[in-house]
């Protein structure tokens, strides 16, 4: 099979330039490539899972504050899932209040019947926000206010909010 010589591409996304080569063996001389930008890489940072105060094998532990919680591997809802989300002061601190996709919605609702008065995990890249136990189900709309008396931080709303752009 003949080689194709690397190709050298230089490409513009929203002002943000990318640029590599690449070698297209068995290809012909055009090709579609996909590009996985930052921003797409934070987005996958985000994520609302299951958890438990108990061990679960295949369960990551992850210590919050003063206890341990095991978050499940797999995520449920991704920042690819929010619609909108917005800070909002409250009288005992901050919440970031979200409105999920319609598919979202569903599925988080379909977490919180499975995951009914037990845990749930907020997580941002390797860092556990906070792990909530669901009393009732969760719909389009949703507060993440984090595990402390005040809401969550100054800190954990900038972390957050960068990770849903």
């Amino acid at each position: 099979m003949q080689r194709n010589p690397p190709t050298t591409f230089e490409l513009t996304v929203s002002g943000q330039k990318l640029v590599g080569t690449a070698e297209l063996a068995g290809f012909p001389e055009k090709a579609t490539v996909e590009f996985v930008t930052t921003d797409s890489a934070k987005k996958a940072q985000f994520s609302i899972r299951a958890a438990s105060s108990e061990p679960v094998d295949g369960w990551q532990r992850i210590q919050l504050n003063d206890k341990a919680v095991w978050v499940s591997p797999r995520a449920t809802i991704t920042a690819r899932d929010i619609e909108h989300a917005r800070v909002q002061p409250t009288p005992d601190g901050l919440t970031v209040d979200v409105v999920f996709t319609d598919a979202a919605a569903e599925k988080i609702r379909e977490l919180t019947i499975a995951q009914r008065n037990k845990l749930i995990a907020l997580v941002v890249g390797e860092k556990l926000i906070s792990a909530t136990t669901l009393r009732s189900e969760i719909g389009k709309r949703f507060s993440l206010t984090g595990n402390g008396p005040n809401g969550l931080t100054k800190d954990e709303v900038v972390l957050i909010m960068d990770n849903l752009k």
